[in-house]
C-alpha cells in the first residue's frame, strides 16, 4: 500500500516519517478542512487540535483525512474548486502518510431524503477509502471529530471507532448532558478521547473505555528564541498578549479594566473577530484606549514568535458553563515560552495555579502585572510543566490504543518503539 508522500514542515519543522503500522488504517472525518486550517508552506492558520495530532500520528498509520461535504447550495462553488485545482491543500502541508480526500461536488450533504443522504454518505465513505490506495490496510479504524459523523460507525461495523471530544459540540452557554445523538456514540465507540477536565467529569463515565488526552503544544516552536515580529515593533513594552479568536466568550470588561488601570502596559490582541454581535461595542471600546492593539490574525506558524516577544500573556474568558468546560490551546503555548500568564478563573486553568495567575478581577490582575516573575527559574519552571504536555505525548495514548485494538500481537514492539523515543514520550502525560 502507498499513499501519496510529499515535504511536510507543519511540526517545529522536521518531516515526519512514512507510517510505521502499514497494516492498521485511519479515516478521519475532522471539524474542518485540512487546508483551511494549514496555510502554504506548513503553516497553519488555525491549528486545531484535529490538525495536530493527526498530523503526528501519521507517523504511525496511514491516515485519510476526509474533508467536511458541503451543503446542496455550495455544489457549483466545490465544481469551481474541482476545476479550478483549488480544491485539494499544497503538497507541502500535508505530511507523508496522510492523504487528504476532498469531497466530491457530487457528493454534498443533503438532509432530506433520508435514504438520499445515506446514499450520498455511503459514496463518500467509499471514496475516502479509495486514498489508501490499490492495497488498503486489512485493519481500520474511524475518527470521528463530531457527533454528526456517527453514521460512519455504522457503515463500517468491522471498524474501530474513535470519537474525540475537544469542545462541547453544542457550544451553548450552558450546556445540556440531554444530547441523546453525542450520548449514544459515546457508548458504542471502541475508543473516546476527552481532552479537558470539565468534560470528562460531565461524559467520561458513559464509556469504560474514554481517556483523557489533554490538549498539548509543540513544545520545540514555542520554546526557541525568535527574532521581533515586524507587528509589533512599534507597539510599545512592557506588552500584555492574547492570540486568538475575538469572541463573545472573552471578558472585555475585564481587559477595558485592565488596559485602563496599567496604562505603562500595552495590551495586544492578535486575531479575527468572530460575527458575535454582542461583542461590537465592547471592541469599539477597546480600540479606544491608547495602549490597546488590536492586530489581524496571522499564520500559527508566526504564533510562536509573537509569544516570544510578549512580556506577558492572558487567557481573558468569562466564567460561564461553556467556559469551564475548554481547554485552550495557548495555555501551553504561552507557558512553553515561559511567560507569565494572567488568567480568569475556569475550570482547567484552576489546576495549573502554580505556574499561571488566576484572578476573576482587573485589580488581582493588575498586582500580577506589578510583579510578573520572569526570572530565569520562574521561566524554566514553566517550561517544564508545558514540556510535559508536548503534542507527542496524546498522539502516543491514541496511537498505543489504536494498536491495542486492532494489532495486539504489535503491541510489545509498539511499546519498544515509544520507549526508544525517550521515557516521556513513552509514558505520555506526567
Amino acid at each position: 500500500m502507498t499513499l501519496p508522500s510529499a515535504p511536510f514542515q507543519g511540526v517545529s519543522g522536521e518531516q515526519l516519517r512514512v507510517p510505521y503500522f502499514e497494516d492498521v488504517g485511519v479515516v478521519v472525518f475532522p471539524p474542518a478542512a485540512w487546508c483551511s486550517p494549514w496555510g502554504t508552506s506548513g503553516a497553519p492558520l488555525m491549528a486545531r487540535s484535529s490538525h495536530q495530532l493527526m498530523a503526528r500520528l501519521a507517523a504511525y498509520f496511514p491516515i485519510v483525512w476526509l474533508n467536511p461535504p458541503h451543503e446542496r447550495d455550495g455544489v457549483w462553488r466545490a465544481a469551481r474548486a474541482r476545476l479550478a485545482g483549488t480544491d485539494a491543500p499544497a503538497p507541502d502541508t500535508v505530511p507523508a502518510g496522510m492523504h487528504v480526500a476532498a469531497c466530491p461536488p457530487w457528493l454534498p450533504e443533503l438532509h432530506r431524503p433520508a435514504w438520499l443522504r445515506a446514499a450520498l454518505r455511503r459514496r463518500r465513505l467509499a471514496a475516502a477509502l479509495r486514498g489508501f490506495g490499490p492495497r488498503p490496510p486489512a485493519r481500520l479504524a474511524l475518527s470521528l471529530w463530531r457527533p454528526e459523523y456517527a453514521w460512519a460507525a455504522g457503515e463500517r461495523p468491522d471498524a474501530l471507532t474513535l470519537y474525540h471530544i475537544c469542545d462541547e459540540y453544542t457550544f451553548a452557554d450552558h450546556p445540556s448532558d440531554d444530547w441523546q445523538e453525542e450520548r449514544a456514540l459515546i457508548r458504542a465507540a471502541g475508543r473516546v478521547f476527552v481532552h479537558s477536565p470539565g468534560l470528562m467529569e460531565r461524559k467520561g463515565h458513559l464509556n469504560p473505555a474514554t481517556r483523557l488526552t489533554p490538549n498539548g503544544v509543540d513544545f520545540d516552536a514555542f520554546s526557541r528564541d525568535w527574532p521581533e515580529p515586524g507587528a509589533l515593533a512599534a507597539i510599545p513594552r512592557p506588552r500584555l498578549g492574547y492570540t486568538g479568536a475575538l469572541k463573545k466568550h472573552l471578558d472585555f470588561e475585564l481587559l477595558h479594566e485592565v488596559a485602563t488601570a496599567n496604562p505603562g502596559w500595552s495590551l495586544v490582541l492578535v486575531g479575527a473577530a468572530e460575527p458575535h454581535p454582542e461583542i461590537e461595542a465592547p471592541l469599539a471600546r477597546l480600540r479606544a484606549l491608547p495602549n490597546v492593539h488590536l492586530l489581524p490574525p496571522v499564520a500559527s506558524g508566526a504564533v510562536p514568535a509573537l509569544v516570544a516577544h510578549f512580556d506577558a500573556c492572558m487567557l481573558p474568558y468569562r466564567r460561564m458553563p461553556y467556559t469551564d468546560q475548554i481547554y485552550p490551546l495557548k495555555l501551553h503555548e504561552y507557558l512553553a515560552a515561559g511567560k507569565p500568564v494572567l488568567a480568569t478563573s475556569i475550570r482547567t486553568v484552576r489546576e495549573f495555579a502554580p505556574v499561571v495567575t488566576v484572578a476573576d478581577t482587573a485589580a488581582a490582575w493588575s498586582a500580577a502585572l506589578r510583579a510578573p516573575g520572569t526570572d530565569v527559574a520562574a521561566v524554566r519552571h514553566r517550561q517544564d510543566v508545558a514540556r510535559q504536555y508536548d503534542w507527542r505525548h496524546p498522539t502516543l495514548t491514541i496511537a498505543r490504543e489504536i494498536v491495542g485494538a486492532l494489532a495486539p500481537e504489535r503491541l510489545e514492539e509498539f511499546e519498544r518503539h515509544a520507549a526508544s523515543l525517550g521515557p516521556r514520550a513513552a509514558h505520555g502525560v506526567a
